[in-house]
């Protein structure tokens, strides 16, 4: 299911090697692109995250490595560099929270399985 998630990667929530730290990576036939220790990559036309650093302000959150990332901080993001240039936009004005909102598989598949194994059980 779609949920959020919130961020403090402003006022020095962010080290300066990880602020440096943003771009594109190639690996493969698959472009890598990170920002605030988040990495990112196009899964089926929805930008996923496939990596985060520990020092990330992302870890412990409850975003995990295969989400996909609809929105950051109230706006769309349709591909890799919509999810970078949204981050490093916040980590340069310093917001000190940042809401993320995804999409996340696992839920949705508990949510499908309790629904139609639900309603044949109860019969």
């Amino acid at each position: 299911g779609t949920m959020y998630t919130i961020i403090s990667i402003g006022g020095g929530g962010t080290s300066n090697a990880d602020r440096r730290k943003r771009g594109d990576d190639t690996r493969g036939d698959h472009p890598i692109a990170y920002a605030a220790g988040m990495h990112f990559k196009m899964k089926q036309g929805l930008v996923q995250l496939v990596k985060i650093d520990s020092d990330s302000p992302l870890a412990g959150a409850s975003m995990k490595v295969g989400d996909f990332v609809l929105a950051v901080n109230g706006s769309a993001v349709a591909t890799i560099s919509d999810a970078v240039r949204l981050l490093s936009k916040s980590e340069n004005q310093e917001e000190d929270l940042i809401p993320i909102l995804y999409f996340n598989m696992r839920q949705l598949r508990v949510s499908l399985v309790d629904k139609v194994i639900g309603d044949l059980w109860k019969k």
